[in-house]
């Protein structure tokens, strides 16, 4: 099917819009004793996907989710819903063994990432919260770390592992587990691409210590060498030192083998896009880089005075697997209308392996700006033919009527070292992944309207493969999948 792309763009291959998520399968659940948990659950909402594809079957797609969310925190169980045909269709699988309703001990589950080894092996990470657990608040779209004296109450990081292309998990194994105290938060799983023996195996996250005398938030760090057998203790590979904190631990592997944990730093003068390197697979980090300064805007309904929470100061980051150059995109401030935070997506590339940046507006911008110009919530890949892909929600379809009409974008442009990749560079294509637009205030609240702090897109040869989750139907929240490939 052919569709025309909103403005600037020429037409695009792009397949139907797919429905990856269905009916809760915690409907009849009462082993968490929903009723009685703090905050409100909602029921039948998906959040926060990722996407992940095999490499020795491109046409599985594994699809991970968090069902039945919660205000506070946290949702009532994962999910995987799984494609053997490119994503035409979809079978959803419950991550078992983690929340009370999946025959796990916790009371919520948050955070979900997944990653596909080069033999098909596929790893799967879950944050798992005792009911008194906090994560950390984003009252106006910016992660701020969780209020400070607060115990988190019992928290542990659990990974999970398939090897027939997500039908099926293993029992999860624990890398960390507190009872009280330091929160273990927003973490993220690599397998290593360039380790052919499918062996070694990364995850990533912040440790916050809610000690108001004392906070900070490490970058924790644990892998496996024998394909899941076990893992290492968990680990420090970076502390910013006391009052600052990392988030958004993201693993890269350039293909020479180099190993990256990017993070928000929350430094003393804001924060900053920040990394850590390894060149012996994770058995030594070398000292931190801080790569760019980021200015993260609040997101606010563009007609009423409520928050949005998106990915606020997170980044999401990959690497163009030929190459070896690096890309990262998050949501920047732009300036104040009518008091209130206006931001556009922002990407940023290196060629050098991380010692100098550039970095480039992708998101539409009017002349004028309103509260409608705003972006938020990207994500970026590469295809095959070095075409970048940023994926990203706005609200220029917003005309003041009742509802805010919002879409998921793609934008694509070949980036060149001239300075690519820009809303002036002549390759750039956008489209629209949305058929309508939807709207945002049916979304569930989570300190703020939302749909989760990431969505997912990955690259399968010269396509872009995006999943995200909008308002849809009766539903405040389910996950769909689109194909695009962008004109050559």
């Amino acid at each position: 099917m052919l569709a025309c792309a909103a403005g600037m763009a020429r037409a695009e291959a792009i397949g139907p819009l797919v429905p990856v998520s269905g009916a809760s399968p915690f409907a009849a659940c009462r082993l968490d004793e929903s009723d009685a948990q703090p905050g409100a659950n909602f029921l039948g909402t998906e959040v926060e996907p990722r996407l992940a594809i095999n490499p020795t079957n491109r046409s599985n797609l594994v699809a991970t989710f968090q069902q039945d969310r919660w205000s506070n925190g946290g949702s009532r169980g994962l999910m995987v819903s799984v494609s053997f045909d490119g994503g035409g269709s979809w079978r959803e699988v419950v991550i078992p063994g983690t929340s009370r309703c999946s025959g796990g001990r916790y009371d919520r589950v948050s955070d979900p990432w997944i990653s596909f080894a080069p033999n098909g092996d596929l790893y799967h990470v879950s944050l798992a919260l005792g009911v008194d657990a906090q994560e950390p608040r984003e009252p106006h779209g910016v992660l701020t770390p969780a209020l400070p004296d607060l115990p988190a109450g019992e928290n542990a990081m659990l990974v999970s592992k398939s090897t027939d292309g997500g039908l099926s998990w293993g029992e999860p194994i624990t890398l960390i587990h507190d009872e009280a105290g330091p929160l273990n938060d927003k973490q993220s799983v690599t397998a290593d691409p360039t380790d052919l023996s499918s062996k070694r195996v990364f995850v990533v996250w912040d440790r916050l210590n809610n000690d108001s005398r004392n906070f900070h938030g490490p970058a924790m760090f644990a892998r496996t060498t024998n394909g899941g057998v076990s893992w290492e203790p968990a680990r420090p590979i970076y502390d910013p030192g006391r009052n600052l904190s990392t988030v958004g631990n993201q693993i890269l592997v350039r293909p020479d083998g180099t190993v990256y944990d990017f993070f928000t730093e929350f430094t003393f003068v804001g924060p900053a896009l920040s990394f850590v390197r390894s060149t012996d697979h994770g058995q030594t980090w070398g000292g931190v880089t801080r790569a760019l300064t980021i200015s993260a805007p609040g997101v606010s309904d563009p007609e009423l005075p409520r928050p949005i929470r998106t990915g606020g100061s997170l980044v999401d980051v990959t690497v163009d697997p030929q190459t070896g150059a690096l890309y990262a995109t998050w949501q920047q401030f732009l300036l104040r209308v009518n008091g209130r935070s206006l931001g556009a997506v922002v990407l940023a590339y290196s060629d050098d392996g991380g010692a100098h940046w550039f970095k480039r507006f992708v998101s539409r911008i009017s002349a004028s700006p309103t509260l409608n110009d705003q972006a938020f919530t990207p994500t970026v890949r590469v295809n095959a033919r070095g075409v970048v892909g940023v994926a990203f929600y706005d609200f220029r379809e917003n005309d003041g009527a009742p509802g805010v009409p919002t879409d998921f974008r793609l934008v694509s442009c070949y980036r060149k070292k001239s300075g690519g990749c820009s809303l002036n560079d002549e390759t750039l294509r956008e489209t629209r992944l949305t058929d309508v637009p939807f709207d945002i205030e049916r979304a569930p609240y989570a300190y703020g309207l939302f749909v989760g702090d990431y969505q997912g897109l990955e690259a399968d040869g010269d396509d872009f493969l995006a999943l995200f989750s909008q308002p849809h139907g009766v539903d405040r929240a389910s996950v769909f999948f689109r194909r695009v490939r962008p004109w050559p």
